[in-house]
């Protein structure tokens, strides 16, 4: 691995570092990290990372793919031809376009229907228009509020056994709140 990656990582890992720091002073808190906040600390350093870093380093250390084959050129269809795999037939294709034809994928609907629920929505929309007055009285929480709560819900993901695709929303939601500090 080149060197760039390494310096590019510790100088966010580093960055990240602070503003934990800060946050405690600010809180008037000892700064205490623990082996798991410094684990949490360097993924969040690693997604900062760009892509175009990644390949540059990649590139520097000559790991890049740069031969072209003829097939590369080739549309699909061509490529399959050239390699002996057969190809569907237009009858075939007119069978798999059609296969689902008679499947009912929803129930039908009156017009009475439609009316009734496009009428249940303006009225749902007028109600929670005079909510969404009566709301903007309360100021909304700070980004210092917002960041603990991210650290906190970080911590519970951490030490949990959540779905990944809920942490991978969570670490994009966690990476935006970063760049507003």
């Amino acid at each position: 691995m080149d060197q760039g990656e390494i310096r590019s990582l510790k100088c966010h890992y580093q960055r990240q570092l602070i503003l934990r720091i800060l946050e405690c002073y600010d809180e008037n808190k000892d700064f205490d990290i623990s082996l798991l906040d410094a684990v949490v600390l360097l993924e969040k350093s690693w997604r900062f990372l760009t892509e175009s870093t990644i390949r540059n380093c990649l590139s520097h250390a000559g790991l890049t793919k740069t031969e072209q084959t003829e097939d590369d050129n080739l549309p699909h269809s061509k490529c399959l031809e050239k390699h002996g795999v057969n190809a569907f037939s237009q009858n075939e294709i007119e069978h798999l376009e059609c296969c689902d034809n008679d499947v009912i994928s929803s129930g039908e609907v009156s017009e009475e229907d439609i009316v009734a629920l496009v009428n249940d929505e303006n009225n749902s929309i007028v109600d929670s228009s005079s909510d969404i007055e009566e709301e903007q009285d309360e100021p909304g929480p700070s980004i210092a509020d917002a960041n603990a709560a991210a650290n906190f819900l970080n911590n519970f993901f951490a030490t949990g056994n959540i779905d990944e695709h809920v942490v991978d929303l969570f670490k994009i939601v966690d990476k935006k709140l970063r760049s507003c500090i």
